[in-house]
Protein backbone atom coordinates (compact mmCIF):
# COMPACT_ATOMS: atom_id res chain seq x y z
CA UNK A 1 0.00 0.00 0.00
CA UNK A 2 1.48 3.35 -0.98
CA UNK A 3 0.50 6.87 -0.03
CA UNK A 4 -0.93 7.50 -3.50
CA UNK A 5 -4.66 7.23 -3.49
CA UNK A 6 -6.67 7.86 -6.57
CA UNK A 7 -8.56 11.15 -6.49
CA UNK A 8 -12.18 10.30 -5.92
CA UNK A 9 -14.68 12.59 -7.59
CA UNK A 10 -18.32 12.14 -6.93
CA UNK A 11 -21.55 13.89 -7.71
CA UNK A 12 -21.80 17.32 -6.02
CA UNK A 13 -24.77 18.92 -4.32
CA UNK A 14 -26.95 15.79 -3.95
CA UNK A 15 -29.04 15.77 -0.81
CA UNK A 16 -29.08 13.02 1.77
CA UNK A 17 -31.46 10.10 1.25
CA UNK A 18 -34.97 10.40 2.69
CA UNK A 19 -34.37 7.37 4.91
CA UNK A 20 -31.34 8.99 6.60
CA UNK A 21 -33.16 12.27 7.05
CA UNK A 22 -36.24 10.63 8.54
CA UNK A 23 -34.03 8.66 10.91
CA UNK A 24 -32.40 11.84 12.23
CA UNK A 25 -35.76 13.56 12.72
CA UNK A 26 -37.22 10.55 14.55
CA UNK A 27 -34.07 10.31 16.71
CA UNK A 28 -34.41 13.91 17.80
CA UNK A 29 -38.07 13.40 18.63
CA UNK A 30 -37.39 10.27 20.65
CA UNK A 31 -34.71 11.93 22.75
CA UNK A 32 -37.12 14.63 23.91
CA UNK A 33 -34.98 17.38 22.35
CA UNK A 34 -36.99 18.00 19.20
CA UNK A 35 -36.30 21.08 17.05
CA UNK A 36 -37.94 24.41 17.87
CA UNK A 37 -41.56 24.95 16.78
CA UNK A 38 -41.75 28.75 16.37
CA UNK A 39 -44.93 30.31 15.07
CA UNK A 40 -43.13 33.40 13.74
CA UNK A 41 -40.34 33.92 11.24
CA UNK A 42 -37.00 32.92 12.74
CA UNK A 43 -33.74 34.49 11.49
CA UNK A 44 -30.31 32.94 12.14
CA UNK A 45 -27.09 34.82 11.54
CA UNK A 46 -24.22 32.53 10.55
CA UNK A 47 -20.57 33.29 9.76
CA UNK A 48 -18.29 30.95 7.81
CA UNK A 49 -14.50 30.48 7.95
CA UNK A 50 -13.67 32.03 11.38
CA UNK A 51 -11.71 34.95 9.88
CA UNK A 52 -10.49 37.55 12.37
CA UNK A 53 -12.43 40.40 10.69
CA UNK A 54 -15.64 38.76 11.94
CA UNK A 55 -14.74 39.79 15.48
CA UNK A 56 -15.86 43.35 14.63
CA UNK A 57 -19.28 41.95 13.71
CA UNK A 58 -19.34 40.02 16.99
CA UNK A 59 -18.87 43.27 18.91
CA UNK A 60 -21.90 44.73 17.16
CA UNK A 61 -23.96 41.63 17.95
CA UNK A 62 -22.83 41.66 21.59
CA UNK A 63 -23.97 45.26 21.95
CA UNK A 64 -27.43 44.29 20.68
CA UNK A 65 -27.47 40.89 22.40
CA UNK A 66 -28.11 39.19 19.07
CA UNK A 67 -26.90 35.56 19.07
CA UNK A 68 -25.13 34.14 16.02
CA UNK A 69 -23.52 30.91 14.83
CA UNK A 70 -19.81 31.00 13.92
CA UNK A 71 -18.62 28.05 11.83
CA UNK A 72 -14.96 27.50 12.73
CA UNK A 73 -12.18 25.93 10.63
CA UNK A 74 -10.40 24.27 13.56
CA UNK A 75 -7.14 23.60 11.68
CA UNK A 76 -6.76 27.33 10.99
CA UNK A 77 -7.39 28.50 14.55
CA UNK A 78 -4.37 30.43 15.82
CA UNK A 79 -2.97 31.12 12.34
CA UNK A 80 -2.66 34.60 10.83
CA UNK A 81 -5.98 36.12 9.80
CA UNK A 82 -8.14 33.64 11.74
CA UNK A 83 -9.63 33.29 15.22
CA UNK A 84 -7.40 32.33 18.11
CA UNK A 85 -8.52 29.88 20.78
CA UNK A 86 -9.17 32.86 23.05
CA UNK A 87 -11.40 34.41 20.36
CA UNK A 88 -13.44 31.22 20.07
CA UNK A 89 -13.81 31.03 23.87
CA UNK A 90 -14.89 34.68 24.06
CA UNK A 91 -17.53 34.20 21.37
CA UNK A 92 -19.00 31.24 23.22
CA UNK A 93 -18.95 33.11 26.55
CA UNK A 94 -20.86 35.96 24.89
CA UNK A 95 -23.67 33.55 23.98
CA UNK A 96 -22.78 32.74 20.39
CA UNK A 97 -22.80 29.23 18.99
CA UNK A 98 -19.66 27.51 17.68
CA UNK A 99 -20.27 25.22 14.71
CA UNK A 100 -18.02 22.97 12.66
CA UNK A 101 -16.53 23.88 9.27
CA UNK A 102 -13.97 21.01 8.90
CA UNK A 103 -10.27 20.99 9.82
CA UNK A 104 -8.74 22.28 6.56
CA UNK A 105 -11.73 23.56 4.53
CA UNK A 106 -11.66 21.20 1.51
CA UNK A 107 -14.43 20.60 -1.01
CA UNK A 108 -15.76 17.52 0.74
CA UNK A 109 -17.47 16.04 -2.31
CA UNK A 110 -14.16 16.05 -4.19
CA UNK A 111 -12.04 14.08 -1.73
CA UNK A 112 -12.29 10.41 -0.81
CA UNK A 113 -15.02 9.24 1.53
CA UNK A 114 -12.44 8.42 4.22
CA UNK A 115 -10.84 11.86 3.94
CA UNK A 116 -14.22 13.62 4.14
CA UNK A 117 -15.07 11.64 7.26
CA UNK A 118 -11.72 12.51 8.86
CA UNK A 119 -12.22 16.20 8.07
CA UNK A 120 -15.69 16.30 9.62
CA UNK A 121 -15.08 14.05 12.62
CA UNK A 122 -11.66 15.47 13.62
CA UNK A 123 -13.00 19.01 13.38
CA UNK A 124 -15.93 18.19 15.63
CA UNK A 125 -13.63 16.38 18.07
CA UNK A 126 -11.35 19.43 18.22
CA UNK A 127 -14.25 21.73 19.10
CA UNK A 128 -15.54 19.32 21.73
CA UNK A 129 -12.10 19.11 23.37
CA UNK A 130 -11.95 22.91 23.39
CA UNK A 131 -15.23 23.00 25.33
CA UNK A 132 -17.58 23.98 22.48
CA UNK A 133 -20.05 21.19 21.66
CA UNK A 134 -21.07 21.68 18.00
CA UNK A 135 -24.49 20.64 16.75
CA UNK A 136 -24.25 22.08 13.23
CA UNK A 137 -21.82 21.71 10.33
CA UNK A 138 -21.43 24.16 7.42
CA UNK A 139 -20.20 22.40 4.29
CA UNK A 140 -17.15 24.29 2.90
CA UNK A 141 -18.03 25.76 -0.50
CA UNK A 142 -21.44 24.10 0.01
CA UNK A 143 -19.79 20.96 -1.40
CA UNK A 144 -21.72 17.86 -0.43
CA UNK A 145 -23.31 14.68 -1.71
CA UNK A 146 -25.00 11.67 -0.17
CA UNK A 147 -21.85 10.19 1.36
CA UNK A 148 -20.69 13.56 2.76
CA UNK A 149 -24.07 14.11 4.41
CA UNK A 150 -23.85 10.59 5.79
CA UNK A 151 -20.42 11.40 7.22
CA UNK A 152 -21.84 14.50 8.92
CA UNK A 153 -24.46 12.35 10.60
CA UNK A 154 -21.91 9.63 11.47
CA UNK A 155 -19.70 12.25 13.17
CA UNK A 156 -22.55 13.32 15.43
CA UNK A 157 -23.98 16.45 13.79
CA UNK A 158 -27.69 17.14 14.16
CA UNK A 159 -27.77 19.26 11.01
CA UNK A 160 -25.63 20.65 8.20
CA UNK A 161 -25.99 23.92 6.28
CA UNK A 162 -25.71 24.66 2.56
CA UNK A 163 -25.14 27.99 0.81
CA UNK A 164 -28.17 28.43 -1.44
CA UNK A 165 -31.50 26.75 -2.07
CA UNK A 166 -33.76 29.62 -0.95
CA UNK A 167 -34.87 32.67 -2.95
CA UNK A 168 -32.20 35.40 -3.09
CA UNK A 169 -34.24 38.23 -4.71
CA UNK A 170 -32.21 38.00 -7.90
CA UNK A 171 -32.22 34.30 -8.78
CA UNK A 172 -33.74 30.98 -7.73
CA UNK A 173 -37.17 32.46 -8.47
CA UNK A 174 -38.85 29.11 -8.10
CA UNK A 175 -37.34 28.54 -4.68
CA UNK A 176 -39.02 28.93 -1.32
CA UNK A 177 -38.31 32.03 0.74
CA UNK A 178 -38.05 30.12 4.01
CA UNK A 179 -36.65 26.86 5.33
CA UNK A 180 -39.12 24.76 7.29
CA UNK A 181 -39.03 24.27 11.07
CA UNK A 182 -38.04 21.54 11.62
CA UNK A 183 -36.00 21.38 8.43
CA UNK A 184 -37.31 18.73 6.05
CA UNK A 185 -33.74 17.72 5.31
CA UNK A 186 -31.68 18.63 8.39
CA UNK A 187 -28.43 17.55 6.68
CA UNK A 188 -29.13 19.93 3.78
CA UNK A 189 -30.41 23.12 5.44
CA UNK A 190 -31.10 25.76 2.79
CA UNK A 191 -30.15 29.44 2.82
CA UNK A 192 -30.54 32.39 0.40
CA UNK A 193 -26.90 32.11 -0.69
CA UNK A 194 -24.36 34.48 0.86
CA UNK A 195 -24.10 38.23 1.22
CA UNK A 196 -21.42 40.02 -0.81
CA UNK A 197 -20.45 43.61 -1.73
CA UNK A 198 -23.18 43.80 -4.39
CA UNK A 199 -25.93 43.65 -1.76
CA UNK A 200 -27.28 46.98 -0.56
CA UNK A 201 -28.63 47.49 2.94
CA UNK A 202 -32.14 47.93 1.53
CA UNK A 203 -31.89 44.61 -0.32
CA UNK A 204 -30.77 42.84 2.85
CA UNK A 205 -33.74 44.29 4.72
CA UNK A 206 -36.11 43.39 1.89
CA UNK A 207 -34.94 39.77 1.99
CA UNK A 208 -36.07 39.55 5.61
CA UNK A 209 -39.32 41.46 5.00
CA UNK A 210 -40.27 39.18 2.09
CA UNK A 211 -39.54 36.15 4.23
CA UNK A 212 -41.72 37.50 7.04
CA UNK A 213 -44.54 38.16 4.60
CA UNK A 214 -44.37 34.51 3.57
CA UNK A 215 -45.29 33.41 7.08
CA UNK A 216 -43.93 30.87 9.50
CA UNK A 217 -40.45 29.48 8.83
CA UNK A 218 -36.73 29.88 9.11
CA UNK A 219 -34.32 32.25 7.32
CA UNK A 220 -30.66 31.28 7.92
CA UNK A 221 -28.36 34.06 6.64
CA UNK A 222 -24.73 33.50 5.57
CA UNK A 223 -21.86 35.98 6.05
CA UNK A 224 -18.17 35.57 5.34
CA UNK A 225 -15.75 38.49 5.63
CA UNK A 226 -16.78 41.69 7.44
CA UNK A 227 -14.57 44.37 5.88
CA UNK A 228 -14.67 47.17 3.34
CA UNK A 229 -14.32 45.59 -0.11
CA UNK A 230 -11.50 43.27 0.91
CA UNK A 231 -12.85 40.20 -0.93
CA UNK A 232 -15.68 39.23 -3.26
CA UNK A 233 -17.69 37.73 -0.40
CA UNK A 234 -17.40 40.58 2.11
CA UNK A 235 -19.92 42.92 3.71
CA UNK A 236 -18.67 46.24 5.03
CA UNK A 237 -18.77 46.78 8.77
CA UNK A 238 -20.97 49.87 8.30
CA UNK A 239 -23.53 47.90 6.29
CA UNK A 240 -23.49 45.01 8.72
CA UNK A 241 -23.90 47.35 11.71
CA UNK A 242 -26.90 49.08 10.12
CA UNK A 243 -28.45 45.71 9.26
CA UNK A 244 -27.95 44.37 12.79
CA UNK A 245 -29.48 47.53 14.29
CA UNK A 246 -32.48 47.11 11.98
CA UNK A 247 -32.84 43.41 12.95
CA UNK A 248 -32.87 44.45 16.60
CA UNK A 249 -35.71 46.87 15.85
CA UNK A 250 -37.63 44.11 14.08
CA UNK A 251 -37.47 41.94 17.17
CA UNK A 252 -39.84 44.39 18.81
CA UNK A 253 -42.23 43.63 15.91
CA UNK A 254 -42.16 39.89 16.47
CA UNK A 255 -39.06 38.80 14.59
CA UNK A 256 -37.22 35.96 16.35
CA UNK A 257 -33.41 35.69 16.16
CA UNK A 258 -31.85 32.38 17.23
CA UNK A 259 -28.66 30.42 16.67
CA UNK A 260 -28.94 27.65 14.12
CA UNK A 261 -28.35 25.01 16.77
CA UNK A 262 -31.23 26.32 18.89
CA UNK A 263 -33.54 25.99 15.89
CA UNK A 264 -32.42 22.47 14.98
CA UNK A 265 -32.16 21.20 18.56
CA UNK A 266 -31.08 17.66 19.40
CA UNK A 267 -28.56 16.08 21.79
CA UNK A 268 -24.79 16.48 21.81
CA UNK A 269 -23.45 13.13 20.65
CA UNK A 270 -19.92 11.68 20.76
CA UNK A 271 -17.48 11.53 17.85
CA UNK A 272 -16.34 8.12 16.54
CA UNK A 273 -12.56 7.76 16.40
CA UNK A 274 -11.06 8.47 12.95
CA UNK A 275 -7.31 7.78 12.84
CA UNK A 276 -5.10 9.72 10.44
CA UNK A 277 -4.12 8.08 7.17
CA UNK A 278 -2.28 4.80 6.67
CA UNK A 279 -0.42 2.74 9.30
CA UNK A 280 2.95 4.15 10.36
CA UNK A 281 4.91 1.25 8.84
CA UNK A 282 3.73 2.00 5.29
CA UNK A 283 6.52 3.77 3.31
CA UNK A 284 5.44 7.11 1.85
CA UNK A 285 6.62 6.89 -1.77
CA UNK A 286 5.37 9.57 -4.13
CA UNK A 287 5.71 9.97 -7.88
CA UNK A 288 4.03 12.28 -10.36
CA UNK A 289 2.45 9.73 -12.68
CA UNK A 290 -1.16 10.02 -11.55
CA UNK A 291 -2.81 13.14 -12.95
CA UNK A 292 -6.06 15.01 -12.42
CA UNK A 293 -8.19 15.89 -15.48
CA UNK A 294 -6.62 19.36 -15.56
CA UNK A 295 -3.12 17.84 -15.75
CA UNK A 296 -2.02 18.53 -12.17
CA UNK A 297 -0.38 15.60 -10.32
CA UNK A 298 -2.64 13.80 -7.86
CA UNK A 299 -1.87 14.56 -4.21
CA UNK A 300 0.63 17.34 -4.96
CA UNK A 301 0.22 21.10 -4.40
CA UNK A 302 2.34 23.86 -5.92
CA UNK A 303 3.11 26.28 -3.07
CA UNK A 304 4.73 29.63 -3.96
CA UNK A 305 5.17 32.20 -1.20
CA UNK A 306 6.58 35.68 -0.68
CA UNK A 307 7.33 38.36 -3.26
CA UNK A 308 8.36 36.72 -6.53
CA UNK A 309 6.95 35.35 -9.79
CA UNK A 310 6.78 31.55 -9.73
CA UNK A 311 5.37 29.15 -12.33
CA UNK A 312 5.19 25.38 -12.69
CA UNK A 313 5.08 23.26 -15.86
CA UNK A 314 5.12 19.56 -16.69
CA UNK A 315 8.34 18.24 -18.33
CA UNK A 316 9.85 14.82 -19.17
CA UNK A 317 11.41 12.87 -16.32
CA UNK A 318 14.57 10.74 -16.25
CA UNK A 319 13.05 7.89 -18.29
CA UNK A 320 11.49 10.28 -20.83
CA UNK A 321 7.92 9.95 -19.58
CA UNK A 322 5.94 13.06 -18.62
CA UNK A 323 6.19 12.69 -14.87
CA UNK A 324 8.33 15.59 -13.66
CA UNK A 325 7.48 19.18 -12.73
CA UNK A 326 9.62 22.25 -13.44
CA UNK A 327 9.44 25.29 -11.15
CA UNK A 328 10.72 28.65 -12.46
CA UNK A 329 11.21 31.68 -10.22
CA UNK A 330 11.74 35.22 -11.56
CA UNK A 331 11.97 38.66 -9.96
CA UNK A 332 12.70 37.12 -6.57
CA UNK A 333 12.62 39.43 -3.55
CA UNK A 334 11.39 37.17 -0.75
CA UNK A 335 9.87 33.73 -0.25
CA UNK A 336 10.25 30.53 -2.25
CA UNK A 337 8.40 28.04 -4.47
CA UNK A 338 7.99 24.30 -3.92
CA UNK A 339 5.89 21.27 -4.77
CA UNK A 340 4.57 19.49 -1.67
CA UNK A 341 2.41 16.45 -0.94
CA UNK A 342 -1.02 17.98 -0.30
CA UNK A 343 -1.41 18.89 3.35
CA UNK A 344 -4.50 16.92 4.33
CA UNK A 345 -5.55 14.42 7.00
CA UNK A 346 -4.22 11.23 5.41
CA UNK A 347 -5.30 10.79 1.80
CA UNK A 348 -2.10 12.39 0.46
CA UNK A 349 0.20 13.54 3.28
CA UNK A 350 2.62 10.92 4.66
CA UNK A 351 1.84 9.67 8.16
CA UNK A 352 4.47 10.36 10.82
CA UNK A 353 4.88 10.07 14.60
CA UNK A 354 6.56 11.92 17.44
CA UNK A 355 10.23 11.07 18.19
CA UNK A 356 10.68 9.41 14.79
CA UNK A 357 13.32 10.51 12.25
CA UNK A 358 12.63 10.25 8.52
CA UNK A 359 14.83 9.86 5.45
CA UNK A 360 13.64 12.19 2.68
CA UNK A 361 14.74 11.50 -0.89
CA UNK A 362 14.00 13.38 -4.14
CA UNK A 363 15.41 13.27 -7.68
CA UNK A 364 16.03 16.79 -8.98
CA UNK A 365 17.79 19.16 -11.40
CA UNK A 366 18.40 22.86 -10.74
CA UNK A 367 20.57 25.83 -11.59
CA UNK A 368 20.56 27.11 -8.00
CA UNK A 369 20.90 25.76 -4.49
CA UNK A 370 17.77 24.09 -3.11
CA UNK A 371 16.75 22.75 0.28
CA UNK A 372 13.98 20.71 1.85
CA UNK A 373 11.16 22.63 3.50
CA UNK A 374 9.30 20.38 5.96
CA UNK A 375 5.87 20.90 7.50
CA UNK A 376 4.14 18.82 10.13
CA UNK A 377 0.56 18.01 11.10
CA UNK A 378 -0.40 17.91 14.79
CA UNK A 379 -3.03 15.83 16.54
CA UNK A 380 -5.79 18.36 15.77
CA UNK A 381 -5.10 18.08 12.03
CA UNK A 382 -3.56 21.55 11.77
CA UNK A 383 -0.39 22.12 9.73
CA UNK A 384 2.61 24.33 10.51
CA UNK A 385 6.20 24.83 9.33
CA UNK A 386 8.65 22.52 11.11
CA UNK A 387 12.20 22.68 9.75
CA UNK A 388 14.49 22.94 6.71
CA UNK A 389 17.47 20.89 5.53
CA UNK A 390 20.93 22.15 4.59
CA UNK A 391 21.24 23.32 0.97
CA UNK A 392 21.90 20.95 -1.93
CA UNK A 393 24.13 22.12 -4.75
CA UNK A 394 22.82 23.02 -8.21
CA UNK A 395 22.98 20.13 -10.67
CA UNK A 396 22.51 20.16 -14.45
CA UNK A 397 22.17 16.35 -14.38
CA UNK A 398 19.69 14.31 -12.39
CA UNK A 399 20.85 14.15 -8.77
CA UNK A 400 19.35 12.70 -5.62
CA UNK A 401 18.79 14.87 -2.56
CA UNK A 402 18.75 12.83 0.65
CA UNK A 403 18.36 14.12 4.20
CA UNK A 404 17.39 12.66 7.56
CA UNK A 405 15.13 14.85 9.67
CA UNK A 406 15.53 15.51 13.39
CA UNK A 407 13.20 13.59 15.69
CA UNK A 408 9.63 14.74 15.06
CA UNK A 409 8.13 16.98 17.78
CA UNK A 410 5.50 15.79 20.22
CA UNK A 411 2.00 15.16 18.81
CA UNK A 412 3.21 14.96 15.19
CA UNK A 413 0.86 12.88 13.02
CA UNK A 414 1.99 13.71 9.49
CA UNK A 415 4.70 15.34 7.36
CA UNK A 416 4.71 17.21 4.06
CA UNK A 417 8.06 18.00 2.43
CA UNK A 418 9.57 19.21 -0.79
CA UNK A 419 12.65 20.86 -2.28
CA UNK A 420 12.25 24.63 -2.35
CA UNK A 421 13.76 27.23 -4.68
CA UNK A 422 14.35 30.55 -2.90
CA UNK A 423 16.11 32.56 -5.61
CA UNK A 424 15.78 33.25 -9.33
CA UNK A 425 16.29 30.05 -11.30
CA UNK A 426 14.69 26.70 -12.10
CA UNK A 427 14.10 23.45 -10.23
CA UNK A 428 12.87 20.16 -11.75
CA UNK A 429 11.59 17.52 -9.31
CA UNK A 430 10.64 13.94 -10.00
CA UNK A 431 9.75 11.22 -7.51
CA UNK A 432 10.06 11.65 -3.74
CA UNK A 433 10.02 9.19 -0.87
CA UNK A 434 9.90 9.25 2.92
CA UNK A 435 11.04 6.23 4.93
CA UNK A 436 11.74 5.64 8.59
CA UNK A 437 15.29 6.42 9.69
CA UNK A 438 14.96 4.89 13.15
CA UNK A 439 18.03 3.01 14.47
CA UNK A 440 18.20 -0.68 13.52
CA UNK A 441 17.59 -1.61 17.16
CA UNK A 442 14.22 0.15 17.09
CA UNK A 443 12.20 -3.07 16.63
CA UNK A 444 13.54 -4.19 20.03
CA UNK A 445 13.81 -0.89 21.88
CA UNK A 446 11.31 1.40 20.14
CA UNK A 447 11.91 5.06 19.32
CA UNK A 448 15.35 6.75 19.57
CA UNK A 449 14.44 8.29 22.91
CA UNK A 450 13.52 4.87 24.27
CA UNK A 451 16.67 3.41 22.71
CA UNK A 452 18.82 5.93 24.57
CA UNK A 453 17.02 5.08 27.82
CA UNK A 454 17.53 1.36 27.19
CA UNK A 455 21.25 1.80 26.52
CA UNK A 456 21.69 3.89 29.67
CA UNK A 457 19.84 1.45 31.90
CA UNK A 458 21.70 -1.51 30.36
CA UNK A 459 25.05 0.19 31.04
CA UNK A 460 24.14 0.83 34.66
CA UNK A 461 23.05 -2.80 34.99
CA UNK A 462 26.35 -4.09 33.62
CA UNK A 463 28.31 -1.90 36.04
CA UNK A 464 26.30 -3.20 39.01
CA UNK A 465 26.79 -6.81 37.91
CA UNK A 466 30.54 -6.23 37.60
CA UNK A 467 30.70 -4.77 41.12
CA UNK A 468 28.74 -7.70 42.56
CA UNK A 469 30.98 -10.20 40.75
CA UNK A 470 34.14 -8.55 42.15
CA UNK A 471 32.68 -8.59 45.69
CA UNK A 472 31.89 -12.29 45.32
CA UNK A 473 35.40 -13.06 44.10
CA UNK A 474 36.91 -11.19 47.06
CA UNK A 475 34.80 -13.15 49.54
CA UNK A 476 35.80 -16.43 47.89
CA UNK A 477 39.46 -15.44 48.18
CA UNK A 478 39.09 -14.59 51.88
CA UNK A 479 37.48 -17.97 52.62
CA UNK A 480 40.29 -19.91 51.01
CA UNK A 481 43.08 -17.91 52.61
Amino acid sequence: MTLVRRSVRRRVARVVTPVAVMGLVLFSACTGTAPAQDTETVVSLSFDDSTSDQLAAAQVLDRLRLPATFFVISGYVGTEGYFTRADVDALAEAGHEIGGHTVLHPQLAQVSEDEARREICQDRQNLLEWGHPPRLLAYPFSSTDESVAGAAQFCGYNGARLVGGLNMLRDCKGCSRLETIPATQPLAIRTPGQFDPTWSLDQMKQLVLDARATGRGWLPLVFHHICDGCTNNAVSLATFTAFADWLDEQRARGLVVKTMGDVVGGPIGPVPDQPFGAPLDVPANRDLRDRLPDGRPVCWTFTPSGENTATITTVPARDGSVTAERIDVHDHVTGDAKLLPTMDLGECAPVAAADHRYRLTTWYQSDAEVQYAVYRRDRTGGWSYWTSSPFFQASSQWAQATWITPAAPADTTGISFGLSLSTDGFLVVESSSMTSAVNAFAPFFGTPRRLAFSVATSTVGLVLLSVLWLMWRRRQAERTS
